[in-house]
């Protein structure tokens, strides 16, 4: 992922920042599961016994609001006979996830989703893959189709019922299998947006508009991502056609922010930097979203540090450090414009205030070559003192020997 321009300054007057009160919408999706017997058992195609032929009214349901800090708010729902169920007036700045179904008729079924898990990234990860975040042009959130099949064990085994859970949203399936040894799996493919497309044609007036308006983004969204995808292939052997095809794609999807960034890249890595401009441009007031700012940024001061034009990518590498204030390539790169245009104060300043060892590491190269050569080794210093934060792949042996070849 990666994306100059010249009317910067009024263009992110557009982009408004976080920190307002979050907005609110509708939640909504579908839930379904099935219980099965042993082969030969009772109720072999129909679940449990007393499950033959049970038409449910509904099932009661509670649902994980997860915030970026972990903070979870649980929320009790109950959906229609068919499993759908809506939720209005909800804060749409969190992850939303199923994560207990019960048909009133029956006994709960278990919690079904691993909750996020700070300590290993792999549950974490699994997680994000059951929930859904507010995406689409409109105040809604789809958590899509959640099913949930559980295999009840022979009479006399020991083995206990084991539990798959799906979870199905646009082109990915997750799937939770108990009975496997690696339990999680995600498999790419065209699943559709359960909520959405049930909403957009029933329920309260107001959610119908909401649903159709979200549904047809996501519809030409997944559009443009196809032509995207031709375009990636297109890439490396017909740079032409991939051109042609990115701008295919943002025009059938101008917020498309990924497709912008492909657009810009390889104009610029064909040095057609006029179109490379004109294009960010066009990215820059069609994705105007506080997630997008800071792309905006990073791209347009490393297209102007690559034009050799310090003075117009330090103002944006400024606006992307306040916007992601710890990240250690934002302090780097801002930290190199200053040196290209003689700042050095400033850069020593910035990389003090990042004190990371791979910050220092990186950055000694750039003051060496502008031959401020104390400072250079200072910098290898430092980076030897802070080498146990493990920001730093570097071996710390190389390290030392760089900074007693130093004057």
């Amino acid at each position: 992922m990666k994306r100059v321009l010249v009317l910067f300054t009024s263009i992110l007057l557009f982009c408004p920042l976080a920190g307002l009160a979050a907005e609110t919408g509708y939640v909504v999706g579908h839930v379904s599961y099935k219980m099965t017997m042993p082969e030969g058992g009772p109720e072999e195609k129909g679940g449990m016994p007393g499950m033959a032929g049970h038409q449910s009214n509904g099932f009661e349901i509670e649902i994980a609001c997860v915030k970026d800090d972990y903070s979870q708010r649980m929320i009790k729902a109950g959906t229609d006979k068919d499993g759908y169920f809506y939720l209005a007036d909800q804060p749409l700045d969190g992850l939303y996830r199923v994560t207990s179904i019960q048909d009133p008729d029956f006994p709960p079924i278990p919690i079904i989703v691993p909750p996020p898990d700070l300590e290993t990234d792999a549950t974490g990860n699994m997680f994000i893959h059951f929930s859904s975040r507010h995406e689409a042009n409109a105040p809604i959130i789809d958590i899509g189709e959640t099913i949930v099949e559980i295999f009840m064990p022979d009479s006399g085994e020991e083995a206990s019922t084991r539990i798959i859970v799906e979870r199905e949203y646009g082109n990915e399936k997750a799937v939770l299998d108990s009975r496997k040894e690696k339990p999680f799996d995600r498999i790419e493919g065209h699943y559709g947006y359960p909520g959405l497309e049930y909403y957009a044609s029933s329920g309260p007036e107001g959610l119908q508009r909401v649903a159709q308006l979200a549904l047809e983004d996501r519809q030409q969204f997944d559009r443009a991502e196809y032509v995207k995808e031709e375009a990636d292939q297109l890439r490396e052997n017909d740079r032409e056609a991939a051109i042609i095809k990115y701008r295919e794609a943002v025009q059938n999807y101008p917020a498309y922010l990924d497709a912008w960034d492909a657009l810009v890249g390889l104009l610029t890595d064909m040095e057609r930097k006029e179109e490379a401009v004109s294009a960010l441009e066009e990215a820059m007031q069609n994705c105007p979203s506080p997630g997008a700012l800071y792309v905006h940024c990073r791209l347009a001061a490393e297209y102007y540090m690559a034009a050799g034009d310090s003075k117009k990518a330090i103002p944006l590498y400024e606006k992307y450090l306040s916007l992601r204030p710890d990240n250690s390539w934002a302090i780097v790169h801002l930290a190199k414009a200053y040196i290209a245009d003689s700042r050095f104060e400033d850069a020593y300043d910035t990389v003090n205030q990042g004190n990371k060892s791979v910050i220092y590491y990186a950055i000694h190269y750039d003051f060496e070559k502008a031959n401020r050569i104390s400072v250079a080794k200072e910098m290898l210093q430092k980076a030897i003192s802070t080498y146990s934060d493990g920001s730093l792949s570097k071996n710390l042996e190389d390290i030392k020997t760089k900074w007693a070849s130093l004057p």
